[in-house]
């Protein structure tokens, strides 16, 4: 029994080394791909409509609440849609978007890439411009991210948890 317990807990700690060891790229990269599950806008966003949103999730229509972002070691991030949008409310499709890149590859801290509910004008297609995005935190199962843009002089955070796609609540 006490040789077991010792095999059980040589192998945990060699598999929780092996975890830790994995770089930011590794971890980015994995094959799950990663969903929004929770944004946080401060301070509130004044909407077209006046209201007032500091719930991210309240912002994004239903449609896009699903979709999955997957960022290939190759530098392609790919967006996959669940849920068709109608015109004029987000991608028609699944859409490659522009390419990602880290700030620096030894040790990152932005992650520059295309949020998949920044449209163009048409409210159609991704926008053209990538996000400057601070990674607050990345492991296998969680990506904390932020932005922050800036409109007539004043600054809105964007507080962004993407989580594997198959472990976000589902509404």
């Amino acid at each position: 029994i006490l040789m077991a317990a010792l095999v059980a807990v040589l192998a945990f700690g060699l598999f929780s080394c092996n975890e830790e060891q994995a770089s930011t790229k590794e971890l980015l990269t994995n094959t799950a791909g990663w969903q929004l599950a929770e944004g946080t806008i401060t301070p509130a966003y004044e909407m077209a409509s006046g209201d007032m949103v500091s719930d991210l999730m309240n912002y994004l229509f239903v449609c896009e609440q699903d979709d999955e972002i997957y960022f290939d070691a190759n530098g392609a991030e790919r967006i996959k849609t669940n849920i068709k949008c109608a015109e004029g409310e987000g991608l028609q499709g699944d859409e490659v978007a522009d390419l990602w890149r880290f700030d620096n590859e030894e040790n990152p801290q932005i992650l520059y890439m295309q949020l998949p509910f920044f449209y163009d004008e048409t409210g159609n297609a991704l926008d053209a411009e990538q996000e400057n995005c601070t990674i607050k935190d990345i492991n296998k199962d969680e990506l904390h991210l932020t932005y922050t843009f800036n409109v007539e002089g004043t600054n809105y955070t964007f507080q962004m948890t993407f989580k594997d796609p198959k472990k976000v609540a589902k509404k």
